[in-house]
């Protein structure tokens, strides 16, 4: 007889000091989001579902003494952390960061700069916190095979920086994630977009698009012009799931196309993400309003109550890993 299906449902929030509409950091260097956001609407919508956060936490979050408060106030979530370079030494320049865009990828980084600043994250998450991070995601989602042999030497047992079927071009570096799987892998240290024999769980962000994924990665690997692919990207945009952007019929669609595709699997996992700055009026793009709020946290509710339907085991992201080995034996 089959053994049933198990649906992993995850939530990785990016935890970062406020921004502005510009996505510029805020000029009071204020923490709404963290100290009245998280209390005040994400923690009760979770705890109606049940849902399990896990909150990636930025330098400048874990240096904030009210942010770490509320942190530790926080129940029924997992604290990770979430390198913005910008805010850590080495090198680091959160003093002259109003006004200015976090650009770094840490991907760019030489590799003994990027291990010093995720060990300088790392460390400075266990002298307020108490314990070590397990869970991490690069801040624009700029990771590379560096970044691997760095997360495993300092005892992480997540990732969760790879997006499926996206390649992040900027001037600061490149992380190409087009060919990436759609579940959890342990990651080449060469390539974080391979599989490979790291002991790290790539936990990938759940992304998927209407096209078939096959003629679809075909055409994103043509060497064709910029202008070719942003038609390709405008004809195939991606399915995230990420209320911030995504609506909930859309959020719904990938979910399930996600299960469709992986129909042979025991164990699926999807993983939701947002930005902690999206539950609070004008500290981001996406929400300028509380109306604006309102409508991201009605999205939020819509999933999750159709994962509750669904049977979907809420999970934070380091149980994935411990999933994932109890699965395989």
């Amino acid at each position: 007889m089959p053994r049933t299906r198990t649906v992993l449902f995850t939530i990785s929030i990016d935890t970062e000091i406020d921004k502005s509409p510009a996505w510029t950091v805020s000029a009071d260097r204020t923490f709404r989001s963290v100290t009245e956001g998280i209390p005040e609407r994400l923690t009760p919508l979770f705890d109606e579902h049940g849902a399990r956060p896990t909150y990636l936490l930025s330098g400048e979050v874990i240096d904030d003494k009210a942010s770490v408060r509320a942190l530790n106030a926080t129940r029924g979530c997992e604290l990770g952390t979430h390198l913005h370079g910008e805010f850590v030494a080495p090198h680091g320049r959160a003093g002259d960061m109003a006004n200015e865009r976090t650009s770094d990828m840490q991907c760019a980084y030489p590799e003994e700069l990027e291990f010093l600043k995720l060990r300088n994250l790392s460390d400075l998450f266990t002298a307020r916190f108490g314990r070590r991070p397990l869970s991490f995601r690069a801040g624009r989602f700029g990771a590379g095979g560096n970044t691997v042999r760095c997360l495993e030497e300092l005892g992480y047992l997540v990732d969760t920086s790879v997006t499926p079927t996206l390649r992040w071009d900027y001037p600061e570096g490149l992380a190409d994630f087009s060919h990436a799987a759609d579940q959890p892998y342990h990651p080449s240290r060469e390539d974080i977009a391979l599989p490979g024999r790291s002991r790290l769980l790539e936990v990938p962000v759940s992304i998927t698009t209407p096209a078939p994924g096959i003629a679809l990665r075909r055409l994103r690997a043509v060497q064709g012009s910029a202008l070719f692919q942003m038609a390709v990207n405008a004809l195939f945009p991606s399915m995230w799931l990420r209320p911030s952007h995504t609506s909930s019929e859309r959020m719904i669609r990938a979910i399930e196309k996600l299960l469709r595709i992986n129909e042979g699997r025991e164990t699926v996992v999807l993983n939701m993400m947002m930005h902690s700055m999206e539950v609070v009026p004008n500290a981001s793009p996406v929400t300028r309003s509380e109306s604006d709020v309102d409508a991201l946290i009605r999205r939020m509710d819509d999933v999750l109550r159709y994962g509750r339907r669904k049977d979907f085991r809420f999970v934070c992201l380091h149980e994935v890993h411990s999933s994932f080995l109890s699965d395989r034996g």
